[in-house]
């Protein structure tokens, strides 16, 4: 065996010591050859898109509700970048929650070092003389710090082929990980903050990465959402799909007039599979694969059912938010059946009232949990021009007649308050103790020394509501909220009615 041959296995064995790099690169390729061309060329349109593409910023994230098609779009940007080669070197890991070898820290970055030295000869050098010392890469944090930026950032004076890490579904990465990877990016931030950057991150997942991952902490960490809109605007997907349906191509046979039929039941199906989509990516793949091979009276009965898949996704997703401890399961199965049965889009508001009853208790990390964990069910429609990853910033502008301040929509807040250390001492500065606290909930009733029934005041109840959503500000309060997909709904009004229940309760 040649000295090379016996220097690529032992760096197979200290990077790929598991079966991720071939799972990785398996389902990559299988993406790969589903994507259709010009599928997500509006991201490519997006400002953040072409400044990070053109290496002058660290990090971009792209978020999207379950189903948009955010894989496809992190194939086709993975397919660009490549396309630039050698003059850039592109690495990238798809997380899936079923399988622990692609969750961990570790793995994933060792996965990246293997393809980075694959593609650059002077990484390659580096890794030999780092992954030599085993306690090089024993954790996560030794395998960045060692292998990445020990290439990167101690490389001043010479030439360096700049390097992008893609990372995919990483909302589906454990807690541990998705901390160890936060630390990742403000590395590049902080230390790498040079223009062109040498090494880049693109972050693909839903949007609970928000949370997990705090990103409101990084500045320079730019966020492209994929909406119900923009995906509507990708319909040549599901037109380059149903060039290749079958009966289609037979009608086009019959004479004399076996074109014009085509084109009009093609546009039916169109029509039909477009607005059932409502933008999911997920929802037209799957009806367009169980329209291959049927007449066109079994395409409209699969078209008037949704995809089995896809509920059996949805139901994943409640599975996860089930799990989650953070959430409160109790406010969350509150705000849903409000939602459920409501006749219109709410307000996050009206949702923060709700979700305070019956203690009448605001509930302070209700945006942060709705924004994030809960993204993958809610999709908010912020007013113009609000933009809730800089609330403090637009406070004051961005509503040309917000609400007063003593409404509680407007409330100012102090911006330097975020950094300044808390004061636990005066605790009880006011005179009252916790404990002091009268109990909620119960009748609304009050009770005189005599005993007499008081019916209470509900001459105050505006002003009471809208204490309870006075830690809001008026973007927040006045966003609106909805399903992801009115599947969505459908689904939950049908779990929790038993006739309907398909789900097995356990």
């Amino acid at each position: 065996m040649q000295p090379r041959q016996r220097l690529r296995i032992a760096l197979k064995q200290v990077l790929c010591s598991t079966s991720a790099a071939d799972d990785v690169e398996e389902t990559f390729v299988r993406n790969k050859r589903a994507l259709l061309e010009g599928t997500g060329a509006w991201l490519f349109e997006e400002p953040f898109s072409n400044e990070w593409i053109q290496r002058n910023s660290a990090a971009l994230c792209i978020l999207g509700g379950p189903g948009s098609g955010k894989s496809f779009l992190a194939t086709a940007i993975i397919q660009l970048l490549m396309q630039q080669a050698p003059t850039v070197a592109v690495a990238y890991f798809i997380v899936k929650e079923n399988n622990e070898y692609l969750r961990d820290a570790n793995i994933i970055l060792k996965t990246l070092a293997w393809q980075l030295l694959n593609q650059d000869r002077n990484f390659k050098q580096h890794a030999v003389n780092v992954c030599g010392t085993r306690i090089n890469t024993i954790t996560a944090e030794d395998t960045w710090e060692n292998l990445f930026l020990g290439h990167y950032r101690l490389s001043e004076g010479h030439s360096v082929t700049p390097a992008v890490l893609v990372f995919d579904g990483l909302d589906e990465a454990t807690s541990a990980t998705g901390s160890i990877l936060i630390g990742l990016m403000k590395d590049l931030v902080f230390f790498l903050g040079k223009d062109p950057r040498p090494i880049q991150i693109l972050v693909v997942g839903r949007g609970s990465i928000r949370t997990n991952l705090s990103f409101h902490c990084l500045q320079q960490v730019r966020c492209i959402e994929v909406s119900r809109l923009k995906n509507g605007d990708d319909i040549n997907y599901i037109k380059k799909r149903l060039q290749t349906l079958e009966i289609l191509h037979e009608l086009c046979q019959l004479k004399p007039d076996g074109w014009k039929r085509a084109s009009k039941e093609g546009g039916r199906i169109l029509k039909r599979v477009s607005q059932g989509a409502n933008g999911i990516f997920l929802w037209a793949k799957l009806l367009l694969d169980s329209l291959m091979g049927k007449g066109l009276s079994q395409i409209q009965a699969v078209l008037a059912s949704p995809p089995s898949t896809l509920d059996d996704m949805i139901s994943s997703v409640f599975a996860r938010i089930a799990r989650d401890e953070e959430l409160n399961q109790d406010v969350v199965r509150k705000i849903l059946l409000f939602m459920v049965y409501a006749r219109r889009s709410l307000l996050f508001g009206e949702l923060s009232i709700i979700a305070s009853l019956p203690g009448r208790e605001p509930n302070h990390l209700l945006w942060r949990h709705v924004r994030g964990q809960l993204s993958s069910l809610l999709e908010l429609k912020y007013p113009y021009p609000y933009d809730p990853d800089h609330d403090h910033d637009l406070e004051a502008t961005a509503n040309p007649d917000p609400p007063p301040p003593e409404s509680g929509h407007g409330a100012e807040r102090c911006d330097s308050d975020d950094e300044k250390p808390l004061d636990f001492s005066c605790a009880s500065d006011d005179g009252h103790e916790i404990d002091d606290v009268p109990a909620s909930g119960g009748d609304d009733t009050d009770t005189k020394a005599d005993g007499v029934v008081v019916e209470p005041d509900h001459t105050n109840t505006q002003k009471e509501s809208e204490a309870f959503i006075s830690h809001l500000s008026w973007g927040q309060a006045f966003t609106q909220v909805a399903f992801y997909h009115t599947r969505i709904r459908d689904f939950l009004a049908e779990e929790s009615d038993a006739k309907t229940r398909r789900t097995t309760q356990k």
